[in-house]
């Protein structure tokens, strides 16, 4: 019996991390900006060893309503020693409208020998804030005399 529960709680575990053949990460350089300031997505890719990446599809970014795609890297690989790599892009978005962005998952296209399959990211929230408006509660001061200054 005591094996079986210790099989229950492992096999889970087992196929998880059989199943995550490419990791897909995005994170933004900020997540607080304010109306048309720019932030930075990274969306990082780290595949098995056998993988071969696609593309990396990030067009859903330009359904969401009042967020601009400004520019996109092209992506960058690193070697990170033997057979493990990882690939990096960054993309510049803004807004004009203030209110929270759910930016949706970026989807990684990859090969697995002859087998495709894609990998999603998870989603990122972005607040968007205007300027605050001061209000200015002090009064108008009264007129200062003229100061003389001396001549010489």
């Amino acid at each position: 019996m005591n094996r079986f529960l210790w099989l229950l709680v492992i096999m889970p575990a087992i196929f998880t991390t059989a199943g995550a053949q490419v990791q897909v990460t995005t994170e933004f350089n900020t997540n607080n900006i304010l109306i048309g300031d720019q932030v930075t997505l990274k969306i990082s890719v780290s595949p098995q060893p056998g993988i071969s990446i696609q593309n990396i599809d990030y067009s859903a970014i330009n359904t969401v309503e009042g967020l601009e795609l400004l520019s996109s890297k092209a992506p960058d690989t690193l070697i990170l020693g033997g057979k493990t790599w990882m690939m990096t892009q960054e993309l510049t978005l803004t807004s004009f409208d203030s209110g929270y962005y759910f930016i949706p998952p970026v989807t990684v296209h990859f090969l697995e020998g002859s087998r495709a399959d894609s990998a999603k990211s998870s989603d990122l929230a972005l607040l968007v804030s205007t300027i605050p408006n001061i209000s200015d509660s002090t009064q108008l001061a009264p007129i200062k005399n003229i100061i003389d200054e001396p001549l010489a």
